[in-house]
């Protein structure tokens, strides 16, 4: 037994070590990912191998962070090869793995994540969804601390309002972004945010409102050198020569078309030329400029065709992914039955060893019993044999008062006695010695006994620790993988979603309550049946256990279920905490409900 106990512990030993050494290489590989990504490496599909390996890894044996970290660099691998679908999904994921609860949490990382969803989601034209990660972005930058990246978030909203055409809020939003770059000490950043403003009030004709804005914009943003020429970009001369243009001063607007001039900016170039000599009535050069417009403005339309081309081949890559997606799933599920079977295997072994130490210990106690029953009856001989010399000496005392003239005789039988007695003395002498040495035997037996009981008692508590603890593990994966099918669905993203936006807000639905119940009950049915026993609670009040048991806050309670402050929720607690538990109070709900999770 001794040496299977020593085999096992070396097999456990070994396959420590080779998981924290797989476990290094991979946190190596994926600092040195991390490393690329943020110095811009352009990825190409040669990483993807290694990305889908750091995921499968990290998936298994990392920390929230490290999942997170895994999943956004499948994304940012698949977003660079072209594949757009597929890296969202893979943001997606990477922000299921975080722990925002944790205070180490890499809210710098989860932001980027966020930033990368609206790039994406501005690609594919769907402004709401781009929004909604600005906000995310912007929502984890700010909890970070990180004010710079909060307030560039903050900037980002002016994309999709620009693609909903509702201006008068890309106003409002460069408006707040410059007041907060000042007061976080950002005046460059402040005097350049408003250029989107500039371009508006142009378009509206608020020349004086745009003329001022201009100034702001020359003045503080840091991007004109000595001579006044702009150092970064050139579009700003665009808008400066449709400026001039509107105050039909056609000279001035064309010497910033000019400026424009192989800058990148070709297509607005060729337009404000042709609105100059437009107006100037000049019919050569208007053909000319309406010739290269209409041919920049062809390149252009060609480029956004090919990268419509681009999303719908991506789309189909993405059809290919999901299948492989599903094989490899199939592939964990086999690789998982095995782990299973294995741990069974293990389990039995363990038992069959118990088995053999529980079969020894009955055969040794079978033996001490025997010993037992041996020094009873040894005990029995010497009482008698102690009672026969009793009876000796009596009748030895009784001779002595016999009469005198049968001295002679009676101290003949008296010698004779004592010679009997003598020789029942020798045998209890005997008898006593060898009661001695079956005491001391016994004693030795027990001992032996006493100190194999204690080592065997303590393998078997050990061996019924590892026991308890194996069948706990295959218990709670097993548990856990249930409830992660819950956790994935689509109507808890649903109210996941719902309770992280504050603005604009609407709480669930009827409907969407109802299918969320019938989700919850298939996946949570003993608490459910708690809960919903005997019909006592309300419909809120159910509502409100749901919630807990899905460990949202009061805040996020009240939200969901359209209360305006806490204190409702308090209420509600406090007359479930009666109905279930006879407790007149809201604090101890959770605790009475926690045996029943």
């Amino acid at each position: 037994m001794k040496r299977i106990v020593t085999i096992i512990s070396i097999v456990l030993s070994l396959t420590m070590l080779i998981s924290c050494t797989d476990r290094s290489a991979m946190r190596e590989r994926l600092d040195y990912i991390t490393k690329c990504n943020r110095s811009d490496t352009m990825f190409t599909e040669a990483w993807l191998p290694t990305v889908d390996s750091l995921v499968r890894f990290f998936d298994r044996h990392g920390n929230a962070n490290e999942r997170m970290m895994a999943h956004y660099l499948q994304g940012r691998v698949h977003h660079d090869i072209g594949e757009a679908p597929i890296a969202l999904e893979c943001y997606q994921k990477a922000t299921e793995m975080a722990d925002t609860t944790q205070k180490d949490c890499d809210l710098h990382t989860l932001a980027a994540i966020y930033g990368q969803m609206a790039n994406l989601f501005e690609a594919q034209f769907l402004p709401d969804d781009e929004m909604n990660a600005i906000k995310m972005a912007e929502h984890f930058s700010w909890k970070n601390k990180d004010t710079l990246t909060a307030i560039i978030s903050y900037v980002l909203r002016t994309r999709p309002f620009y693609m909903r055409n509702e201006m008068d809020s890309v106003m409002e939003i460069e408006k707040e972004a410059r007041e907060l770059y000042l007061k976080h000490g950002y005046p460059k950043r402040a005097g350049e945010v408003i250029i989107s403003t500039i371009n508006i009030l142009i378009d509206r004709g608020e020349y004086d409102e745009a003329k001022k804005y201009m100034q702001i914009y020359e003045r503080e943003s840091g991007r004109f050198g000595p001579n006044g020429n702009l150092t970064v970009g050139s579009f700003y001369y665009y808008e400066k020569g449709r400026f001039f243009m509107a105050k039909n001063e056609i000279d001035s607007a064309m010497f910033y078309f000019y400026k424009m001039h192989g800058r990148g900016h070709e297509e607005s170039f060729y337009k404000g030329l042709l609105s100059a000599y437009e107006k100037k009535r000049i019919p050569d050069s208007i053909a000319k400029y309406a010739r290269l417009f209409a041919e920049a403005n062809d390149s252009s339309y060609l480029h956004v065709n090919q990268n419509m081309v681009h999303t719908i081949s991506a789309m189909h890559d993405y059809s290919r992914h999901r299948q492989v997606a599903e094989e490899q799933t199939a592939r964990l599920e086999r690789t998982k039955r095995h782990v299973v079977a294995m741990i069974g295997a293990f389990i039995a072994v363990i038992l069959l060893v118990v088995l053999l130490y529980v079969n020894r210990k009955r055969k040794l106690e079978e033996r001490v019993n025997g010993v037992t029953r041996d020094y009873a009856r040894l005990h029995m001989e010497l009482s008698r044999h102690k009672a026969e010399a009793a009876d000796i000496e009596g009748q030895y005392t009784a001779l002595l008062d016999e009469k005198t003239q049968e001295e002679r005789e009676l101290l003949n039988r008296i010698q004779s006695y004592k010679d009997e007695i003598s020789t029942r003395n020798i045998e209890y002498t005997s008898i006593m010695d060898e009661l001695h040495k079956t005491q001391s035997e016994i004693g030795a037996i027990r001992e032996s006994y006493e100190n194999t009981m204690v080592g065997k008692n303590a393998i078997i508590e050990a061996l019924q620790t590892r026991v308890n603890d194996l069948t706990k593990t295959i218990q709670e994966v097993s548990c856990v993988d249930s409830q992660k099918e819950f956790f994935d669905s689509d109507i808890y993203h649903v109210f996941d979603t719902l309770r992280k936006f504050r603005i604009g807000y609407e709480p669930p639905t009827d409907a969407q309550w109802d299918e969320f119940f019938s989700l919850f009950k298939v996946y949570f049915t003993q608490y459910y049946i708690f809960v919903s026993k005997k019909n006592m609670l309300s419909k809120d009040q159910l509502r409100l256990c749901v919630l807990i048991r899905l460990n949202f806050t009061e805040s996020e309670m009240a939200l969901l279920m359209g209360r305006n402050h806490k204190q409702a929720i308090n209420k509600v607690k406090a007359q479930t905490n009666r109905k279930l538990f006879g407790k007149n109070e809201a604090r101890t709900l959770r605790e009475n409900l926690l045996p029943h999770f």
